[in-house]
């Protein structure tokens, strides 16, 4: 405190009064430094500082000292006030000529200045005692300005006077030293001036601009506005501010705001004459904000930050706030060719520092009003007639301009400048047609080209500026035309003609919200009333806000038509306008019934009309009391003509040179009187217009009774009394024509517009309230029985009740009279009979609307396997594409129309992808040829080609293709015989640059609702799914508990509900179902009472995580609270109450419940004891039944309103009520008709079954043959007809769509309360599944939100039911059938939860059925987990790795995922139950039965073919609980689901494992064969069916190849048999080398390796054959060699073959392909018993029970010769290569990027068999260059198999000359195992590999089995230099699979990361383990392995025994034991 009262003296010259004692103390002290060394004594130096020549020195240095301050400080105020030319206006021009030369020129004046101003003298600067400041306004800048000159002073001279100090006193130079202390006293009173003196002043401008500067900087970089202006147009044309539906009509639209904020013109030209501005507005538009108050926060932002920029910028000065509360600023134009085109700029500027984007949060608007610029010109050059030249008579220069010039200086802000002008106002004058045509062309269809002056408000004029092509836009005001009436008139006029509205206010005006209720009533798409500052603007906003509040409340009511309402008195007076003159302001008194005859209730209505400065030529007349009638006042005229002046026919006024002492002469009291009102505000006053309200209209209301009247009403009666006046007056003769009466009762220049518009306004008030309404809902009825009237004449039917329907029904009668060439506003006259009696009343005979009927389908017959629907969907996308890339997006913007094709794109490919799998456009790629489209669609090798053109559709080419065909550019174009450039859909839909996206704020509800809102238009899957992230991640964080807490959010959230359920009705909410459920979870919970299991979990989160963290107890009740909330989480819940309470507590289980450090600590905490039993509170209450209960009763009241719900809000029974008494009962025709059409509405939008839709239908025709009123209407029968059709509807749509699952809840909430709760979980399964059928596509609009959200509902139920079976299992022990059922039950939820996993779906029915030996139980319960992380892994792991993108640290990352993991009820049920199982069976093994082995349950001989669609589609879809993983093994199940999902592979069968279980492949061989031979025709067959080829098996004219492979339920890679190329001959190989001989050769060795490895075990690789051909043939690579290279391998082969004894074999089999493929099923179920393949059952502890499956399957041959280099841009469609995708790896933006490898002219085995070197792999990434086609293909296969599996897919995929077939599909395995260990400083290494899994490991090398089990016994021993046990090989075969496993590391010459070996690792999950594979440096013998350099020259040789050091993560190989250091990955910081 005592600082700011020391501040406060400052005020008061304090701080000049310090300058001079400052520099006195500098002065004085420092002379001690000029002390002479004889001065010994304290009297000497004393004498020598103030009684020497020094002292002298000492006062000139204090006296300079303080001078030179003062004066530096205050020209620094004044320079600044100067530069901003802020100085008074007397001195600015004679300053600016001082300082405007040379340096050497202004020096004298600055000298001047220097010296004069600390005595006060200085002009400019003013001195009033102790106080200087310049002769200029307040202003910050220059505020600021003297405090950095005094701080930029003392900067420059306090170093240099230490400098001369310091040189004085070591010189002992006298000079030099005075120097020093001059500038050493001018220094410090300069710093202590800045310190001290207004420094908060500068500060506070130094922040001011740095808060602009940061604003600025953290705006995204804009695209140009010319590029971006059309779709922001289009934005707000199509949507506004805010929204909501009124019960009665329709939506209502908060518009858009243009704010004023600079203004010029006349509007400040009285006030403020200096303003150099000539146009007359420029206004900020407000498109950020959600509602008027948000908008009123940001005007006032921006228009301070204006203020402030002009006060800075140089030659800039505001001198004040205009009438319309806009800033009047004087602006040198400087560089610029206008000072209005330097404010704009200064306005976008303004928008940026204030954190704004320009044109997306505020754009511009102008309102030049160039007819006053033009009236300019012509007063100036005296040119009356002049059109199209403008002069800037503001400005000093007075600068004319032509037409083109001003269009210049539109398109040079906008083009040059980047200036967001969005809306140009009267941009020309009135009579420039050429000039508004020109800014119509060139600008329109960026800017709303707005006519103002050019319109007037007048239907005619608006009609014909329409058609002219002159505007794109109107602007409406009230008292330019007069009434509210004929304002409607021109607004319809303007809707019709499809014209933007923008409703405005004058510039002087009264207190009064009129503007703002004609806004709403005809949803205007701009209000423009105003700044942010002044009253009578800002009631008009706020009118908006508490209108729309009411709304979004449901605060509306039905009105209320009562029989009486008196007009008691109707008075008018003056009222003051802002600008003080007046304007008429009216009040009408109504007296209403009472409670009793006599006792009436009073209430008055007020109206008072605004006035404008400028005005258009065809304003009606506001009545000024300057002139006056002579029919009014004909003595005074008639005696008086010599004083009176006749401005225009029977109008006078006095003559301007009469004096007041010539009227007093006449001695004429009345004339007196009549002089003194035209006195009064300088003849604006307008007592006249008064006077005309109480004689002429108060007698023709009062004593009315107008309780029926509506608008028409009241202002025809007033037009009637206009016309009567002018009539009377002799102003209009009685047989005038109808326009000369017209254009009267227009002009009102006899009553007044002032006085019309005043009563129009006021009655208009009280007959709505008489009503019950608001003045908006009056006029928008108003305006709907208008269009009523107008279609109803001109025979057009409303397709609705709608305000939308109503004025496309207004814009179809324009199209009628546009081609008929009659005039819009004509018919409006006509039909309302505004101005003369209508020709057609309502009592006559009318056309009767008919009652709309839905759209009838076409159908459209085509060679196509398309449904009726399919073909409409496919007809409607190429439409859009048309639209899209043809027409523009037809005026639309070209983003809006991009997202809107791609949305319907998504919709098409979801809806035919039910049939077809994989639909789509080949490769989401399009071309456009000039003005065609050529679209391919594809979907499972069928391709149709489409030419489109803007009105053609024409299918050029269907052709089949193999499916699977890379398809090319080329090819399409080719089929179309046509090129184009290409469209690729794909980047738009699945490419998203996460660095691009905008920040994304969801801190309140308005947030929530624009994120949805912007999912809802989104068209990018990939956005999507990051906007559903970002949202879920923010609603499972725990600052969304706090968003439902705020008040009044009711509109928000209606808001929120209605953009979620439009978001369940878009493409997105089926494909990415987990984060829907969250989001409707989540938002549910704001639209109904609050959840307490949300809030159990939320407390129990802040519990464990931020309460008492560090607590076993704690995370204990958090756990089972999340996984297994039963009696067991209340029970240790109480007792750790019980324990925080008393120190003492039984815990469930003491062992490990003990209280920890933690727990200590929480006693002495505040508020832990409360959330405890706060938590307790709510366990007890869900672990009974009244909470589900209750939420269900609400879900179901929901329900059941939604569906009887209209689009007016109302409900059926509500709509009907007020059919009959509001239509029927009132005789109200239009009520009537607009309710039939809100029930039409309702049958329409509904998917109604034809027993509910057709009755109604039909009713609702009967009732619109007579109105009422008519003749002949029978209201009776009407009335009890209508009761009858919805009452019958209503009905019936409750027994389609509600009764039946209103009895199923209440059957399943009775098994829940009466504790059958195995039950209640069973029926809410099943009740789950019947709501997905339900659902559908929605029959009405909230249905799917609804049923979604009662299916979260039952999802929670059943998570409670199973929570008391568990407490049960505790209790009474658990039920193994029981448990085992519920897990598979949960697992057939998962769908439904998004969660979809058909893995854990197979493994969970092999719990049921058949059933299992206890092993092999286990083996599924342990698979179950595997699954069970891997599936949280994938759905939790995009979140964990958006953490930076979400912003959140690693403890709100924990407390997300916990938050959303929680949410997994049915997957937390199955895994919590599985584990109940696996514990209960492994403790009870002994007395568990073996039942597997006699009770298989299956058909042995039940092959699957995999073209079979229709039967896989069976087997897959089929919900008995059979496990085709169980059936066809884990690789035989991933073949049938690929051909499920529409993958391509290869066509081929299955047979089944329980054949080889039952051994029936040798119990009953002879049937096995004839089986299989069976099944080799039926597949010769399908082969021939689908790809149009006939091969067969062992026919060298068209052999049929085949992969004969073996596949067990679990994964056992490389240890089951495979055998590849079956069906290889001598004649076949011949055969095929016609073409391909490389190949044909290759493919015979491969066979011959993989048969007789099979088959004999004979290891044809190990003889290296291969190399030795290379070597021979001095080749590097294996395709370098020739084709009879190759054959030389092939006979190799086969002599080791016959040399090992199998030659007589060879050749049977060589001999008979039939033989070759017995002999390979055979091997393949051998394999099983194998000793490899027992060997790693042993190791992985898998049951024996199992067996194998056998493949059999056509070969894909991805070993065929590339004829082209491989290099981008070959042609796809020829290529041949093989790969592996191991895995995805999702990056920071939570996408995923496959990894693997791939090898051109390769087959699978090269890859998974780790015999072929690493450095001849591809990385899959370079598909990306290579092959882009097949690249994307196999994205979409990936992401397709991950989704349906339910975790990673591993991937094996073949190309065959440009086909693709996915070979193999199972889950990934998750290295979870990465050991965080390093070497430290390691130094080089000696060679490097592949990195495949573990970290830093040191082992002893072992090279075979035996050495392994040598080296196992030692180390132990050797335990602080090694790890384990290291097993060095040349190749990783399959065989050694069990041997690798059964050691601690693995380092390998050859293999990679796609073998099998590195699967297996992968799969490691006990223990760590390290691995690096691939290493070019190893050489492996049998003993011994060596180490070589780049040259292949040996540096190391290994042994058995030695060290080696390796890398398992950067693949780094070291010799000898390197030290080890441990990496902490875990612990971040938060």
């Amino acid at each position: 405190m005592s600082i700011k009262r020391d501040r406060s003296y400052l005020q008061e010259g304090w701080v000049i009064a310090n300058h001079i004692l400052v520099s006195f103390h500098v002065a004085f002290i420092s002379s001690v430094l000029a002390i002479p060394d004889t001065a010994t004594t304290r009297e000497a130096v004393l004498q020598f500082i103030f009684l020497s020549p020094e002292t002298i020195i000492s006062a000139l240095f204090t006296y300079m000292v303080f001078h030179a301050a003062i004066a530096l400080h205050e020209m620094g105020h004044f320079l600044e006030a100067a530069r901003l030319r802020a100085l008074s206006d007397s001195i600015q021009e004679t300053v600016e000529e001082r300082l405007a030369g040379t340096f050497r020129e202004r020096l004298p004046y600055l000298l001047h200045l220097f010296i004069r101003i600390p005595y006060g003298r200085a002009t400019g600067i003013k001195r009033e005692g102790l106080n200087f400041y310049p002769d200029a306004p307040y202003n910050l800048a220059v505020a600021a300005a003297g405090p950095r000159a005094s701080l930029r002073v003392a900067r420059a001279v306090l170093p240099v006077a230490v400098i001369l100090l310091t040189v004085g006193l070591t010189q002992d130079i006298t000079f030099i030293l005075n120097l020093g202390r001059l500038l050493l006293g001018l220094g410090v009173v300069t710093g202590l001036d800045f310190l001290l003196a207004d420094p908060g002043k500068y500060r506070e401008f130094q922040r001011r601009e740095k808060r602009a500067s940061d604003a600025v900087a953290s705006l995204p970089d804009a695209t140009s506005w010319a590029g971006m202006a059309a779709s922001v147009k289009q934005r707000i044309i199509e949507r506004s501010m805010q929204e909501a539906t009124h019960p009665r009509l329709g939506t209502v639209r908060a518009p858009w705001q243009f704010r004023n904020c600079g203004m010029g013109g006349v509007h400040t030209e009285k006030e403020y004459p200096e303003s150099n501005i000539s146009m007359q507005e420029a206004m900020f538009l407000i498109l950020g904000a959600v509602d008027s108050q948000e908008a009123q926060e940001m005007t006032v932002r921006l228009q301070n930050r204006l203020k402030e920029i002009l006060e800075k910028a140089e030659g800039c000065r505001v001198m004040g706030i205009g009438l319309e509360g806009g800033l009047a600023p004087y602006i040198d134009r400087g560089e610029y060719e206008l000072p209005e085109l330097r404010l704009w700029v200064m306005m976008k500027e303004t928008i940026e520092q204030c954190g704004y984007r320009p044109g997306v949060d505020v754009a511009i608007a102008l309102d030049p009003a160039l007819s006053e610029l033009e009236i300019a010109y012509r007063k100036e050059f005296d040119v009356p007639d002049s059109i199209g030249m403008y002069l800037f008579w503001r400005d000093h220069s007075k600068k004319v301009m032509d037409r083109d010039a001003i269009l210049a200086i539109y398109e040079q802000a906008i083009l040059e400048y980047d200036i967001p002008i969005l809306s140009i106002e009267d941009g020309f004058s009135e009579d420039d047609y050429e000039g508004w045509h020109k800014l119509l062309d060139k600008l329109g269809d960026r800017l709303l080209v707005i006519g103002d002056d050019l319109v007037t408000t007048n239907d005619r004029t608006i009609e014909m500026a329409a058609d002219k092509g002159l505007i794109n836009s109107v602007l409406v005001k009230a008292n330019q035309i007069g009434s509210l009436y004929e304002t409607l008139l021109a607004v319809l006029v303007t809707l019709g003609k499809d014209l933007n509205l923008i409703v405005s206010h004058r510039s002087k005006s009264p207190n009064d919200d009129m503007e703002a209720h004609i806004a709403l009533a005809t949803n205007a798409l701009g209000l423009k009333a105003g700044g942010g500052a002044n009253t009578e603007r800002l009631v008009k906003y706020q009118a908006v806000t508490t209108q729309m509040e009411r709304v979004m409340e449901e605060d509306v009511r039905e009105p209320e038509l009562l029989d009486f309402a008196m007009v008691e008195r109707l008075r008018a007076r003056e009222e003051p306008t802002n600008a003080g003159i007046p304007t008429v302001g009216v009040d009408v008194r109504f007296a209403l019934p009472g409670s009793k005859p006599e006792n009436r209730v009073r209430l008055s209505f007020h109206g008072a009309t605004p006035l404008g400065t400028s005005s258009g030529t065809g304003e009606a007349v506001h009545l000024i009391d300057e002139a006056f009638e002579k029919a009014e006042y004909l003595e005074a005229v008639e005696r008086h003509s010599q004083l009176l002046v006749e401005v225009e026919p029977g109008v006078y006024s006095f003559d301007p040179k009469v004096t007041r002492a010539q009227i007093k002469a006449t001695g004429d009291d009345a004339l007196q009187e009549l002089f003194k009102r035209t006195e009064r505000y300088n003849g604006k006053g307008c007592l006249n217009a008064v006077d005309h309200v109480h004689e002429f209209a108060a007698p023709l209301f009062e004593d009315k009774n107008v309780a029926e009247w509506g608008l028409f009403d009241i202002d025809r009666a007033l037009l009637k009394l206009e016309l009567s006046t002018a009539q009377r007056r002799g102003k209009l003769k009685v047989d005038a024509d109808a326009e000369t009466e017209i254009n009267v009762m227009q002009r009102k220049q006899n009553l007044g517009m002032n006085a019309i518009l005043s009563i129009s306004l006021a009655m208009a008030r009280g007959v709505a309230h008489v009503r019950g309404q608001e003045l908006y809902e009056f006029l928008r009825e108003e305006m709907l029985v208008i269009i009523e009237r107008l279609a109803r004449s001109q025979g057009v039917n409303i397709d609705g009740s709608l305000f939308e329907d109503y004025i496309a029904a207004l814009k179809e009668v324009n199209k009628k009279l546009e081609a008929q060439n009659l005039p819009l506003y004509e018919a409006l006259r006509k039909v309302t009979g505004i101005y003369h009696e209508s020709d057609e009343p309502d009592g006559d005979k009318k056309t009767t609307p008919q009652a709309p009927s839905p759209e009838m389908s076409v159908t459209t017959t085509t060679d196509c396997d398309f449904t009726v629907s399919e073909r409409e969907y496919i007809t409607a996308l190429n439409q859009q594409l048309v639209e899209t890339y043809l027409n523009d997006g037809n005026g639309e913007s070209a983003a809006e129309t991009g997202k809107k094709t791609l949305r319907q794109y998504l919709q098409t490919m979801t809806h035919l992808g039910l049939r077809h799998k994989m639909f789509g456009i080949a490769n989401h790629r399009i071309f456009k040829a000039r003005n065609t489209l050529v679209v391919p669609y594809e979907t499972g090798g069928n391709m149709m080609v489409y030419l489109l053109g803007t009105d053609t559709e024409k299918l050029v080419k269907q052709i089949r293709l193999p499916h699977g065909t890379l398809v090319t550019d080329a090819i399409v174009q080719e089929y179309a015989s046509l090129h184009g450039d290409v469209i690729d859909l794909e980047r738009e839909i699945y490419h998203l640059h996460v660095e691009d996206m905008p920040t994304i704020q969801v801190a309140r509800l308005r947030d929530l609702a624009r994120l949805l809102r912007r999912l809802n238009n989104c068209g990018s899957r990939h956005e999507a799914v990051y906007l559903l992230r970002f949202l879920v991640a923010r609603l499972c964080s725990s600052s969304y508990r706090g968003m439902p807490g705020a008040k009044n959010l009711k509109p928000e959230i209606t808001r929120v509900r209605l953009e979620l359920a439009e978001f369940m009705n878009g493409p997105f909410a089926e494909r990415l179902r987990l984060p829907t459920s969250i989001l409707v979870r989540s938002i549910s919970g704001l639209v109904s009472q609050p959840k307490l299991i949300d809030e159990v979990w939320q407390d129990t989160i802040d519990l464990a995580e931020v309460h008492v963290r560090g607590s076993a107890i704690t995370n204990e009740i958090r756990r089972s609270t999340h996984h297994a909330m039963g009696k067991h989480t209340l029970k240790l819940s109480r007792a750790y109450l019980q324990w925080l309470e008393t120190g003492e507590a039984e815990f469930p289980d003491p062992d490990r419940e003990i209280p920890g450090p933690a727990d200590e600590k929480a006693r002495a905490q505040e508020g832990v004891a409360a959330l405890v039993k706060h938590i307790i509170s709510n366990l007890e209450q869900l672990l009974g039944s009244s909470q589900i209960a209750m939420r269900v009763a609400e879900w179901r009241d929901s329900y059941a309103n939604e569906l009887v719900r209209c689009e007016s809000t109302n409900t059926l029974e509500e709509e009907l009520e007020s059919l009959i008494t509001k239509g029927i009962h009132a005789n109200n025709q239009w009520v009537y008709q607009h309710r039939i059409r809100s029930l039409v509405s309702k049958l329409r939008d509904g998917a109604w079954s034809t027993q509910a839709s057709e009755p109604f239908e039909a009713s609702l025709k009967d009732m619109q043959h007579s109105l009422p009123g008519d003749a002949g209407f029978a209201a009776g029968k009407v009335e009890s007809d209508a009761r009858a059709a919805v009452n019958n509807f209503c009905t019936r749509i409750r027994h389609d769509h509600q009764d039946e699952l209103f009895a199923a809840l209440d059957e399943l909430l009775e098994l829940y309360e009466t504790g059958q709760q195995l039950a209640a979980f069973e029926r809410s399964c099943s009740l789950r599944r019947e709501l997905e059928s339900m659902a559908g596509s929605g029959v009405f609009f909230t249905q799917r939100y609804l049923l979604h959200q009662l299916d979260c509902i039952l999802e929670e139920l059943g998570f409670f039911a199973l929570r008391h079976v568990a407490s049960d299992y505790a209790e009474h022990g658990l039920k193994l059938g029981e448990c085992l059922h519920i897990v598979h039950l949960c697992a057939g939820n998962l769908d439904r939860d998004g969660l979809f996993s058909r893995e854990l779906w197979d493994l969970s029915a092999m719990l049921v059925n058949p059933a299992r030996s206890p092993s092999e139980l286990l083996d599924v319960l342990q698979q179950i987990q595997r699954n069970y992380h891997r599936l949280v892994h994938r759905v939790s792991n995009a979140y964990e790795v958006m953490a930076e993108h979400l912003g959140y640290g690693a403890g709100e990352m924990r407390a997300v995922l916990a938050n959303f993991q929680r949410t997994m009820h049915d997957l937390n049920s199955l895994v919590h139950f599985s584990d109940l199982a696996r514990t209960y069976i492994a403790e009870n093994l002994d007395l568990i039965a073996e039942m597997g082995a006699d009770n298989v349950g299956e058909d042995p001989w039940d092959f699957v073919h995999l073209s079979h669609r229709s039967d896989i589609k069976y087997r897959v879809e089929n919900r008995d609980a059979v496990s085709l993983q169980a059936r066809y093994g884990g690789k035989g199940s991933g073949l049938i689901y690929i051909a499920y999902l529409g993958i391509p592979t290869r066509d081929g069968f299955i047979i089944p494992t329980v054949l080889p279980r039952m051994n029936l492949q040798n119990v009953e061989q002879q049937r096995f064969e004839r089986e299989v031979l069976q099944h080799v025709r039926c597949l010769e067959k399908d082969i021939a069916n689908n790809e149009g080829t006939h091969l067969s098996l062992g026919d060298p004219a068209a052999p049929l190849l085949l992969a004969v492979r073996g596949g067990s339920v679990f994964s056992m890679p490389g240890m089951l048999a495979t055998m590849v190329f079956v069906g290889m001959t001598d004649e076949v190989a011949e055969a095929l080398a016609q073409d391909d001989d490389w190949y044909a050769w290759d493919a015979y060795r491969r066979f011959l390796v993989s048969f007789s490895s099979a088959v004999w075990g004979l290891d044809l690789e190990a003889l290296d054959l291969v190399e030795i051909a290379k070597r021979r043939h001095g080749v590097s690579l294996k395709t370098s060699l020739s084709g009879v290279a190759m054959r030389e391998v092939v006979e190799a082969s086969k002599e080791a073959i016959r040399e090992a004894g199998h030659g007589e074999q060879l050749e049977q089999i060589l001999n008979d392909a039939e033989l070759q493929l017995q002999t390979a099923l055979h091997a393949v179920h051998d394999s099983w018993d194998r000793g490899r393949a027992c060997q790693y059952r042993a190791i992985k502890k898998l049951s024996e029970g199992w067996h194998t499956a056998a493949i059999v399957q056509q070969m894909a041959s991805g070993n065929r010769t590339n004829r082209q280099e491989l290099q981008p841009g070959i042609d796809e469609m020829s290529i041949s290569l093989t790969g592996v995708i191991p895995n995805t790896r999702m990056q920071t933006t939570g996408f995923r990027e496959f990894t693997g490898d791939v090898k051109f002219s390769a087959c699978g085995d090269d890859l998974v068999g780790g015999t072929t070197a690493a450095k001849s792999f591809e990385s899959v990434q370079r598909l990306h260059s290579l092959a882009p086609m097949l690249e994307r293909q196999l994205n979409h296969v990936s992401a397709r198999l991950r989704r349906f599996l339910g975790s990673d897919a591993e991937i094996e995929f073949t190309v065959d000359r440009g086909v693709l077939s996915v070979l193999q599909a199972r889950s990934a395995q998750m290295n979870l195992q990465f050991s965080h260990r390093s070497f430290k400083d390691p130094g080089t290494a000696c060679g490097h590999g592949i990195g495949i899994s573990g970290g830093a490991f040191r082992g002893l090398v072992a090279f075979n089995e035996k050495d392994v089990k040598q080296l196992n016994t030692v180390v132990a021993e050797r335990e602080d230099e090694v790890d384990g046990v290291l097993l060095v090989l040349e190749n990783p075969v399959p065989d050694e699979i069990p041997l690798i496993l059964s050691v601690g590391g693995l380092l390998a010459a050859r293999g990679g990361s796609t073998s099998h070996a590195a699967v297996c690792v992968h799969g490691i999950e006990d223990r760590p383990y390290s691995a690096v594979l691939g290493a070019p440096e190893l050489r492996v013998e049998a003993d011994k392995a060596t180490l070589v350099d780049q040259d292949g020259k040996p540096q190391h040789i290994i042994k058995m025994g030695d060290v080696i050091s390796i890398h398992g993560q950067t693949g780094e190989v070291f010799v000898g034991s390197q030290e080890i250091i441990s990496i902490r990955t875990d612990e971040k910081a938060e």
